[in-house]
């Protein structure tokens, strides 16, 4: 009986981010406006569907639509639900309380009084005060406590306060009443669990709840690269190294993020996990969203292992298929300089301010940060032969 009861009061004026029909928030307004009279008052379902649709979209219009229309004696508490959820979706959960607390103040039916105490206790759990939360609900039925949008604000308030019990059991909640996607939440909240500990320098317990996150969820990147770290830290770069090439091959466009961590696991790697990198990187360049950062990758591991001829190809290559990238002009300097290919160097430039149509205003040393309006080989500062970088016209 009081399932069907809930059924009836989970509303979108309780969920954030309300399920509806999703049509264009503009349509969802005019339509409301014009429903919006006295005589609507009489029949709620067509008013809360229509606010329902524009909650999707504009919260603050709909909130002052509302809220013009408040003040009628007819109003019924459907429309305070709607003003409250529209203010949640505004951040103004205080406001959104005090509406609720405002119509548990009037003689309510019993439907309607449940959906203002859970309404009020979502309020006051999103405002930090979880023993007030209490208060409220220990007058309600105890299957409340199962309601949808209840336990997604407890997850979420549990997850902030770093409560991983009182998280892990709001999320299994969700999956058993089928409000929660599956497993990868739980997957999901062991992740962040992790990355808890390893803020505070927990490593054996970050690398426990990363795995236990990889075995609910193989695909959860956050534990993935979280546990990466935690070998990182350990030295064990072998094993960093296997769980960001996981990554990198499935995730190809974050190869920019992923690339130079790898690298730096490579610094002390034998031969063989430099080839093997190198054959990943080759199948990993075929995808375009990657291209680019993968051949530049290609290139400086060309370069570093004596290989500048190939090197050199590589960036030449990258040139014509990406002429107007910053990047590979960046990166074709620096290939010079360090190939102490004095001549070219300024013909380069002279070339990048033709081909990509860009004003290298200054100069920039990779070791020290000095600041030139003119090119240089060795820092006037720091008197070191370095990587050369530039700031364009609006770059500090």
């Amino acid at each position: 009986m009081f399932e069907a009861l809930l059924d009836l009061v989970q509303t979108p004026t309780l969920v954030a981010g309300a399920t509806g029909l999703a049509t264009g928030a503009t349509l969802a307004y005019w339509q409301l406006r014009h429903r919006l009279t006295r005589q609507t008052f009489e029949g709620r379902e067509h008013l809360l569907n229509a606010v329902e649709r524009a909650l999707r979209g504009e919260p603050r219009e709909v909130f002052e639509l509302l809220k013009r229309h408040a003040e009628d004696p007819d109003a019924p508490p459907s429309l305070y639900f709607a003003m409250a959820a529209a203010l949640r979706r505004l951040d103004m959960t205080e406001r959104s309380a005090q509406i609720h607390r405002a119509l548990l103040a009037r003689k309510l039916s019993r439907t309607d009084r449940i959906r203002a105490q859970l309404g009020l206790a979502v309020d006051t759990l999103e405002m930090g005060r979880p023993s007030l939360a209490e208060d409220i609900l220990r007058e309600l039925p105890r299957s409340v406590r199962k309601h949808p949008s209840l336990l997604a604000v407890r997850r979420k308030t549990a997850i902030e306060a770093g409560d991983w019990k009182e998280a892990l059991e709001s999320t299994s909640l969700m999956i058993r009443n089928g409000t929660g996607h599956n497993k990868s939440e739980i997957a999901d909240v062991y992740a962040r669990m992790g990355d808890n500990a390893l803020a505070h320098d927990d490593a054996k317990l970050a690398a426990r709840s990363y795995r236990k996150a990889l075995r609910r969820d193989e695909s959860n990147l956050r534990a993935r690269h979280g546990l990466a770290e935690v070998y990182r830290l350990e030295g064990r770069t072998s094993r960093a190294r296997k769980h960001l090439m996981r990554i990198l091959e499935d995730n190809v466009a974050l190869a920019p993020m992923l690339l130079p961590a790898i690298r730096a696991t490579l610094s002390i790697g034998s031969s063989r996990d430099q080839e093997k990198y190198f054959k990943l990187l080759e199948k990993l360049a075929k995808d375009e969203r990657a291209a680019l950062w993968i051949g530049l990758e290609q290139a400086e591991l060309l370069l570093g292992s004596g290989k500048t001829e190939r090197s050199k190809e590589l960036l030449l290559a990258l040139l014509v298929t990406h002429p107007r990238a910053f990047e590979v002009h960046e990166a074709y300097l620096n290939f010079l300089i360090e190939t102490q290919d004095d001549g070219e160097v300024l013909k380069h430039i002279a070339r990048f301010l033709e081909i990509a149509s860009l004003e290298i205003l200054r100069f920039r040393c990779g070791n020290c940060g000095f600041l030139s309006e003119r090119t240089f080989f060795d820092c006037p500062r720091c008197n070191r032969f370095g990587r050369l970088t530039y700031i364009t016209r609006g770059h500090t």
